[in-house]
């Protein structure tokens, strides 16, 4: 039987071409690896978040979190039903409420510690890294309104940074190679945990968007001047009236700029412009208002979508021909921009 007579049915089906790269596209976004240092740089600024508050609350710790604290193990027995500051909707997460030894409290205190500690210079960071969090998340729910909505923001991102294990030039075992005199290398990772968080990202700036569109505060652009002479939040006693019409197109080009950015982020070109603004923006806040940690995180995932130099890239930038001919070295872990090399790699 000819290939012209095969009956339809006996034909193998195929996939839709563009499915079958939807599919290719989505699998290289999430699992294609890529240069480990603005991760790191997460993963340092997240680090610097965790051991920070923890260090500040370290003379509190057994008010907060001990039995004989607020909401711990003492006070349930002496007032039944009484759930200290929980909110409901994190009960599931409440444990410390069952220890009757304050050293059990202050171990896992001691253990969130150590592990954020090694998470910041990333010593196993992965591991470390899902530990903190965990833990994090375990004293956030003890009080919950001891902080803002950032504390809860901040284990999500532990999570997406650590899945994606960023150990790299800027951590402390490369700095123990390179004191013994071995060559520094470049890492590469395999980026599905960061890709998560960029997706967070974009869509906290397209929330953030959504919400002020009927907001009379920001339609009109008293948002900034509104906090800044917010004696809750602002940091720095001034007449910011004498500023109006500067804080109102700032607060016009923070309406705008936010949710444009949940989607010029993902252009790499733009990325290069738009994420420094960002980041100058919340930096800015944080010196003028204090809102807690929020700008901190938000800085960290936004250095995430600054594309890096590939370290064929970083040959050639001094002009030379030679550079930018030259072949790229084999990287551990590095997808080989060449077959040839790849095939003549050990």
């Amino acid at each position: 039987m000819t290939a012209a007579s095969t009956p339809m049915r006996d034909l193998p089906r195929q996939r839709p071409l563009f499915f079958a790269r939807g599919a290719e596209c989505a699998y290289g976004w999430f699992f294609t690896p890529v240069p480990a240092i603005w991760p790191e740089v997460a993963r340092i600024l997240l680090g610097c978040v965790l051991v920070g508050t923890y260090l500040r609350l370290l003379p509190f710790a057994a008010v907060l979190f001990g039995p004989q604290g607020i909401g711990g193990h003492d006070s349930l027995a002496r007032w039944p039903g009484w759930a200290g500051l929980a909110y409901e909707a994190f009960a599931r997460y409440r444990v410390l409420h069952l220890f009757a030894a304050p050293w059990a409290a202050m171990a896992l205190y001691g253990l969130l510690l150590a592990s954020a500690v090694c998470f910041l210079l990333g010593v196993f960071p992965r591991w470390t890294g899902a530990l903190a969090a965990g833990l994090h998340i375990v004293f956030t729910a003890h009080n919950p309104q001891l902080r803002a909505g950032w504390s809860w923001l901040l284990g999500p991102f532990v999570l997406y940074v650590a899945a994606a294990n960023p150990t790299g030039r800027l951590s402390l075992p490369a700095l123990v190679t390179r004191s013994r005199g071995e060559p520094p290398r470049e890492h590469y990772l395999v980026p599905w945990g960061l890709r998560l968080l960029q997706v967070h990202v974009a869509m906290m700036y397209v929330a953030a968007g959504v919400e002020r569109l009927d907001a009379p505060g920001w339609i009109h652009g008293e948002m900034v001047l509104r906090a800044l002479v917010n004696a809750g939040y602002a940091r720095l006693n001034f007449d910011w009236f004498a500023l109006r019409p500067i804080l109102v197109a700032i607060a016009y080009g923070v309406l705008v700029i936010e949710p444009i950015a949940a989607f010029l982020l993902w252009w790499p070109r733009a990325a290069k412009v738009l994420v420094p603004i960002l980041i100058a923006m919340h930096v800015g806040i944080e010196v003028l208002i204090d809102a807690g940690y929020w700008q901190w995180l938000m800085c960290a995932g936004l250095v995430t979508f600054l594309p890096a130099a590939r370290p064929r890239e970083l040959a050639g930038r001094g002009g030379s021909a030679e550079a930018r001919r030259a072949p790229e070295p084999a990287i551990a872990g590095a997808p080989p921009s060449d077959p040839t090399q790849a095939r003549a790699a050990p």
